[in-house]
């Protein structure tokens, strides 16, 4: 636990200060889009939790009827079906992909659900964005011919008979216990057992949270985040992977409501496609609900895997509407939808949290000596302080280090390394620092970093 302390109490005081753009003026933004739209209420927010949603009415100050509390058991009402405005469609169409990624095997046949349940108590009222996912859904498939997109929130259409004759589930913004029956359930996992594709954006981690077989399913569970105006640094991790070819293979700033996912997440049980780099973005910004700061410092933000014979893609993004005018990431959307089908090549295998950031500033630090600008020190500092978030990491940078020490790298470069053992170093490192005691040159530095190992 001390290790894991140090790592993120150095990660927090060095992160870089990105400021985000104003609440108002996003709330304001998507609130425009039609009088059936529900838009986040940023009095709300801060009044609790921020998945409370007003209709456009109210958010104007407008009398409305209070809801009736729901009750345990209770068919839950199906809700109108809200509509795009003309504006937000136009940028959607300018946006789709031309062609599909890869050729349809056979006739493809896609249910996006976007059923909402009872979440915390109360029935959930839905994302704004969840029109504007579907207008992109169904618009993807009849212009690159990769599949038809059929939408439904009713509870009928997770059943055995109906989704026989489904490629994929699309599950957009499934919020609550969507799967609120056995009947259901049981439909649901014999279509994902029989290799039946799941497709999910954004609120479907909280999709019948608890259903644990869900999760399983997906990849992970939970929605901790926080405000929907959030500028976040997402890293490409796989730059060449199938579904990332829309990416230039650079990191990239983007603005969302980005979750925090929790158990069964674990990079064993998921290929990691994007994720939030946590050393250049302000991972303290604005408010949080639920629990924002994961121990490993590791925030996914898409990623595919096998279930059995089914093939799952998930990502975070989709709270705010303007994803879905975003090329790249419908792009990215239609990519995990043809490989949800089966019929994009994608390889889904597990694949630990790459090295080579640390690696490409340590390499830096192999030249920087006394004298020399200290940024590229307070970068490798910042990514030590990443990999020692977990104990493997720790240990894979450590020995990297050591190598450097018993180079013929500079003092300055000894110098900085030393500092870091004494803060993530183990026994292992004791050898090579009680051989630098020798040295006038690097006894002092030596002698700092032991004398850090044995404080711990």
């Amino acid at each position: 636990m001390r290790l894991k302390e140090l790592a993120l109490a150095a990660a927090a005081a060095l992160t870089l200060v990105a400021a985000p753009p104003s609440r108002a003026r996003i709330d304001a933004r998507y609130s425009e889009t039609s009088p059936e739209l529900v838009v986040g209420s940023s009095q709300q927010a801060k009044a609790g939790n921020p998945h409370q949603y007003a209709t456009a009415a109210q958010a104007q100050g407008q009398a409305a009827r209070p809801e009736a509390p729901p009750v345990a058991g209770q068919t839950q009402e199906p809700r109108r079906r809200r509509e795009v405005s003309p504006e937000d469609r136009a940028k959607i169409e300018a946006a789709l992909p031309a062609k599909a990624l890869a050729r349809p095997k056979k006739p493809r046949k896609l249910l996006v659900f976007d059923r909402q349940g009872i979440y915390n108590g109360k029935q959930y009222g839905g994302h704004g964005s969840i029109p504007h996912a579907n207008l992109a859904a169904q618009l993807m498939g009849e212009k690159t011919g990769a599949f038809t997109a059929t939408l439904s929130s009713e509870p009928g259409a997770i059943s055995e008979a109906n989704l026989q004759q489904y490629d994929a589930v699309y599950l957009n913004n499934t919020v609550g216990d969507v799967f609120d029956t056995p009947e259901m359930r049981a439909a649901f996992a014999a279509f994902v057992a029989r290799g039946g594709g799941v497709v999910g954006n954004h609120g479907a981690s909280v999709a019948s949270p608890q259903w644990s077989e869900f999760g399983e399913i997906l990849g992970a569970t939970g929605a901790s985040h926080r405000e929907p105006t959030e500028k976040a640094t997402i890293n490409i991790e796989d730059p060449t992977h199938p579904l990332m070819l829309a990416f230039d293979g650079k990191p990239f700033e983007y603005v969302d409501e980005f979750y925090r996912l929790g158990p069964p997440y674990a990079r064993d049980k998921v290929r990691v496609l994007l994720s939030i780099d946590p050393i250049v973005t302000d991972m303290m910004q604005g408010r949080c609900f639920g629990q924002c700061l994961r121990n490993d410092n590791d925030y996914p933000v898409a990623w595919i895997r096998q279930h059995g014979k089914a093939r799952v893609f998930y990502t975070s993004l989709g709270h705010n509407p303007d994803v879905f005018w975003d090329t790249r990431m419908l792009t990215m959307l239609l990519a995990g939808i043809q490989y949800a089908l089966g019929d994009l090549e994608a390889d889904a295998t597990p694949r630990p949290r790459g090295t080579s950031q640390f690696d490409t500033a340590l390499a830096a630090m192999t030249k920087y000596d006394f004298g020399q600008d200290r940024a590229q020190v307070s970068r490798f500092e910042r990514q030590v302080s990443l990999a020692a978030a977990t104990k493997e990491g720790a240990a894979d940078a450590e020995q990297k280090m050591l190598k450097v020490l018993q180079s013929q790298a500079p003092l300055g470069a000894k110098d900085a390394i030393c500092r870091q053992l004494a803060i993530i170093g183990s026994s292992r490192s004791e050898p090579v620092l009680k051989q630098m005691l020798r040295s006038k040159d690097t006894e002092a530095m030596a002698r700092y970093a032991l004398h850090g190992l044995q404080a711990k």
